[in-house]
């Protein structure tokens, strides 16, 4: 992830910056990355690599721990996230700035028109790992706005360990529907080989065509879906689309395949992003006004190809794309069809806030976690 990130901010370098090196990276290794090890590791690139800018991939729990570091070495902090955790309902600080994926936009977006296409009520199977973010309850609160009375949620995990057959406790959850009265729909969260697993048991199940699938944005990604060895449909939410004709995301890929040979992620295009946005500053950079360079990344708007993205996070913070797709999959061919506009939820929506209460978990891993 991280690899990807830098290369993509290399490739919207124009080639006087590149030649000149004027952007260096300095790596650290943050361990198991517990708040505290990442405190320790900012404090070490402050202090002794006296970095300019932190960058990386990072979440917000993160972040009020490190402000006093920003504020005392007059530093800024630039990170990338995919948004498992919702931005929080108050500016933290003015020196701290962030490009997300904004996953949970997506689960909002598709529980507004989960219910809205299929009606009550549905039901959310989670793995444990995932079910510590905000990802169900943005998804929640869409089905409240589309007038859920209710909604059913069963987190795929055994107490006392860490680790389950996703597919036995796909056919336990399963089972455990009533036939006579099935779900309007089932939403899935879950990441890696849990979501490979879980579509693959889903896929043999019986209620397979008669309750509809949506799963989250993370499980219908290609690497995801390339091993479903079996036809199978399902729907889902995307906030960018690879193969878009559009001039912006033709730009990017070019940019990016001729500087490095290799095919773009999103990490690649966050990347990207954030070098676009840094070039605004350049005359502040320049000069080591990282005063200025922050009041610039206040207001900048980026064009990007998945719309108009900026860095600050406050009620205007930009509001991404979403396509809700039908997705099939017929001899290991995955075809995409839009089939509505998805809508995102306003920053200064009372849901928002709504969202943040409902959310309790005790997950302390400041990393990109989904």
């Amino acid at each position: 992830m991280s690899n990807d990130l830098i290369k993509g901010f290399h490739s919207v370098l124009p080639a006087s910056l590149t030649k000149d090196n004027f952007f260096q990276f300095i790596p650290e290794y943050v361990m198991q990355a517990t708040t505290k090890q990442v405190e320790v590791t900012v404090q070490k690139l402050l202090s002794f690599h006296q970095a300019d800018i932190i960058f990386g991939l990072l979440n917000y729990k993160a972040i009020p721990t490190l402000v006093p570091m920003f504020n005392r070495h007059r530093r800024i902090g630039l990170f990338s996230d995919m948004g498992e955790y919702i931005p929080y309902t108050h500016t933290i600080t003015d020196t701290v700035f962030f490009n997300s994926f904004q996953l949970w936009q997506s689960e909002y977006a598709m529980g507004l028109w989960a219910q809205q296409q299929f009606g009550d009520k549905g039901s959310v199977a989670m793995g444990f790992f995932d079910c510590g973010f905000h990802l169900q309850n943005a998804f929640r609160q869409g089905t409240v706005i589309a007038g859920s009375a209710a909604i059913d949620y069963t987190i795929m995990y055994d107490p006392g360990t860490y680790h389950t057959d996703i597919a036995y406790k796909t056919n336990q959850y399963i089972d455990g529907l009533d036939d006579n009265n099935l779900p309007g729909f089932v939403h899935a969260i879950f990441c890696g080989h849990e979501a490979i697993a879980f579509l693959k048991a889903y896929r043999h199940s019986k209620i397979y065509g008669k309750v509809p699938l949506i799963v989250s944005a993370h499980m219908s990604s290609e690497d995801i879906l390339q091993e479903i060895d079996t036809d199978m449909e399902m729907y889902s939410a995307s906030m960018y689309n690879y193969h878009s004709p559009d001039a912006l995301n033709q730009k990017f890929k070019e940019n990016y395949i001729s500087k490095t040979g290799e095919k773009p992620t999103i990490f690649s295009l966050m990347g990207y992003e954030l070098g676009l946005g840094l070039l605004e500053t350049m005359p502040a950079l320049q000069k080591r006004d990282f005063k200025a360079v922050a009041e610039t990344l206040k207001k900048i708007h980026i064009k990007s190809p998945r719309g108009i993205r900026n860095f600050y996070a406050d009620d205007n913070y930009a509001l991404p794309i979403i396509d809700i797709e039908k997705i099939s999959i017929h001899n290991r061919v995955v075809n995409k069809i839009v089939v509505e506009q998805g809508r995102a939820l306003r920053y200064d929506s009372a849901v928002y806030e709504e969202i943040h209460k409902e959310h309790v978990s005790g997950w302390q891993n400041p990393y990109l976690c989904v």
